[in-house]
Formats: C-alpha cells, structure tokens, sequence
C-alpha cells in the first residue's frame, strides 16, 4: 500500500511538473523586449460536445487495483453502437408487425452483433465494475455512465431475444 501511495504522489509530481513546463514557467530568455509583436493565441478547433453525461462517481474504499482506462470515446462509442442496435431492433419490430418473421428475426440478430461489439468494446472496464460493486470500491464517474449505458443495453438485449435474435 505504501508503494501505491508513494507512486501516485510521484505521478502528482511529474503532472505539476509538466504543466509549469507548459506554461512556459521559466526565465525570460526568448524575451526580445518592447519591439517584439504580441502572441496571439491559435484558433483551436472547438470540441464537440460529449453524447454521454458523465456525473459525479461513487464513494467507497480504495479499490484494490486501478481501474483500467475508460475514455469519453469509448462511452461515445458504446452510446453510438447502443442507438444503431436500438433502431435495428425497432425496425425488426416492425418487420414483425408485418409478419415478416424471417427478416424480423434477421434484423434482430444484426441488433444482437451491434451488443456483442459493445461487450468486447467494454470487456475489461465490466470486469473491474462488477469487483469494485462487490467489494465495495469508489468508482470513477465514467464507470457510473458506463453502467447507466450497460442497464439500457441489458433491456434491449432482453427486447432482441424476445423477438427472435440471436
């Protein structure tokens, strides 16, 4: 444990470090006095806004081990892959309102694939959720969306096989 603490100090250290680096938290060396012209900052491109909210995590103990990285992309992703299996499924559904079963059935199962790449995007942060539920850990933010998305994706799972898909 102390090895764990002593290591994520040193990271805190290094993170300081780099962002007064960053900053240009130095000497005026590059200084060229009243003639130089102002900096002007570079336009930056603004970044889209995120599909996924992500909230405050949950209180708990130190977990045992860290938990694995869990980006907003992927949370991005698995919403995305959770919105086209939703609209296969649906389509499916109508499909069966018409009484075409074998395509209802075949659009299910397309609906199916979609929550499969979802559990293999999603594989190891699962595996980590599940023990820090059970042994009670603190889990990050990201891992609270990611569950709120893994509900929806169970109900719709659920919807698939009713109707067919495999």
């Amino acid at each position: 444990m102390p090895m764990i603490i002593g290591g994520a100090g040193l990271l805190v250290l290094i993170l300081i470090l780099v962002m007064f680096n960053s900053r240009g938290g130095g000497g005026d060396a590059d200084d060229t006095g009243a003639n130089a012209p102002a900096k002007q900052p570079a336009n930056q491109p603004e970044k889209p806004r995120s599909n996924v909210a992500v909230s405050g995590g949950l209180p708990g103990k130190s977990p045992d081990r860290p938990a694995p990285t869990l980006t907003q992309d992927t949370l991005n992703k698995m919403s995305d892959l959770l919105a086209e299996a939703k609209s296969i499924s649906n389509s499916g559904f109508a499909l069966l309102k018409e009484g075409k079963n074998i395509e209802a059935r075949t659009r299910q199962s397309e609906a199916k694939v979609k929550i499969d790449e979802i559990k293999a995007l999603i594989e190891e942060p699962t595996l980590w959720y599940e023990e820090a539920d059970m042994g009670d850990w603190s889990i990050p933010a990201e891992y609270v969306a990611m569950n709120k998305l893994y509900g929806k994706l169970s109900t719709l799972l659920k919807t698939i096989r009713m109707q067919g898909g495999r």
